[in-house]
């Protein structure tokens, strides 16, 4: 007796997540020396995949559905454009979810097609929200400044200035070491 095998085409969260890195492989193979991906900052927006070259910031957003597509249009950074990270801007998708007439302004379109993103759509650049750009950036440093590998020096400073307000960049404290008996 033969049985049938079924496959369950994957899922919405299989192919966003399978999207990410295609995306940061993307923005790599144009040029961005500093890619981030899926991190969270503390401001409204994280970012799937953006990346930055010598002159601006490039984000791409990531979509399986076209429900999440539809729904991404109502947050607030998306409303009010120049809320939002990245001077260029693209959505990345599945071939056929996304037609371009759909696009809000500015924003380009890249395709999943066997495999390998094709750009549709090419972006026109717009104003981007440079403090959380910042904030992303910060908080990558922070988070690789006690474990730069060799070559790479992360040093933390502090600038007093005259009105007060100083500017750090603080990594997380070295674990305290262990107590143990004599």
């Amino acid at each position: 007796m033969q049985t049938a095998q079924t496959t369950c085409p994957p899922s919405g969260g299989e192919i966003h997540a399978a999207l990410i890195p295609l995306a940061a492989a993307w923005l790599r193979k144009k040029g961005c020396a500093v890619v981030i991906t899926d991190m969270t900052h503390g401001g409204p927006e994280t970012a799937d995949a953006i990346g930055w070259n010598s002159t601006y910031s490039t984000l791409i957003e990531c979509k399986a559905s076209r429900a999440d597509f539809l729904a991404d249009r109502h947050k607030s950074f998306r409303r009010i454009p120049q809320n939002g990270m990245g001077s260029l801007r693209y959505f990345c998708a599945p071939a056929g979810l996304i037609r371009p007439e759909e696009l809000p302004p500015s924003w380009g379109l890249l395709e999943l097609t066997k495999g390998k993103l094709r750009e549709i759509v090419k972006p026109t650049p717009q104003q981007a929200n440079k403090k959380h750009e910042v904030g992303l950036l910060l908080s990558a440093l922070r988070r690789v400044a006690h474990t730069a590998p060799k070559g790479i020096s992360v040093r933390c400073y502090t600038f007093d200035s005259k009105n007060r307000a100083t500017l750090g960049v603080q990594p997380e404290p070295p674990p305290l070491p262990l107590l143990t008996d004599h």
